[in-house]
């Protein structure tokens, strides 16, 4: 469940539709996987936050700076606001479907949420698994594995998977996907 193997971002006057695919959508397994999806509306460099949510050993550059994460955790999806005086602002809890067939977990947005066109915006995408001991964290705490690492899977390029993955890189730099 941890490969991230894509994003489709969808949207309409009154919604935004967000589709991740992984390499396996499978509600109820242990531990669950956790998605973050930081979002960078405007691409002004450090308008938002460098850090994600929580301690996830990675950081973003600052034209990556995220004004907006949605976390798929389970049946929902949560999204948060960055709040540049303090933690960030909880906007709305969203249903999040997974599709087992077609291996895509889906969380639908109302546009009054997340303004802006979609075709600007950066994406990055993270995947861990929650940590059992601290079940029901808000945002989901996560399991820190024998060898210290975090992120279990990312949509990023190559080089830097195997770098925060693989190597275990601590404080690895991770940049968003953007349309070409």
């Amino acid at each position: 469940p941890w490969r991230v193997r894509g994003l489709n971002v969808r949207w309409s006057e009154t919604s935004v539709e967000l589709s991740l695919r992984v390499s396996r959508a499978e509600p109820g397994i242990a531990p669950m996987p956790v998605y973050d999806l930081y979002m960078d509306l405007n691409g002004v460099p450090g308008a938002g936050s460098l850090r994600p949510l929580e301690a996830r050993g990675v950081f973003f550059p600052a034209r990556d700076s995220w004004e907006y994460a949605l976390v798929l955790a389970g049946p929902e999806g949560r999204l948060y606001r960055h709040n540049p005086r303090g933690e960030p602002e909880s906007v709305g809890t969203f249903k999040a479907a997974a599709d087992e067939v077609k291996d895509v977990w889906s969380v639908s947005i109302p546009r009054a949420s997340l303004r802006g066109d979609p075709r600007r915006w950066g994406f990055t995408v993270l995947a861990y698994a929650e940590d059992p001991a601290r079940p029901g964290s808000t945002p989901p705490a996560a399991l820190v594995g024998p060898d210290g690492g975090i992120i279990m899977g990312l949509l990023a390029p190559l080089d830097v998977q195997r770098s925060v993955i693989e190597k275990r890189t601590p404080n690895a730099r991770v940049p968003a996907a953007r349309r070409e």
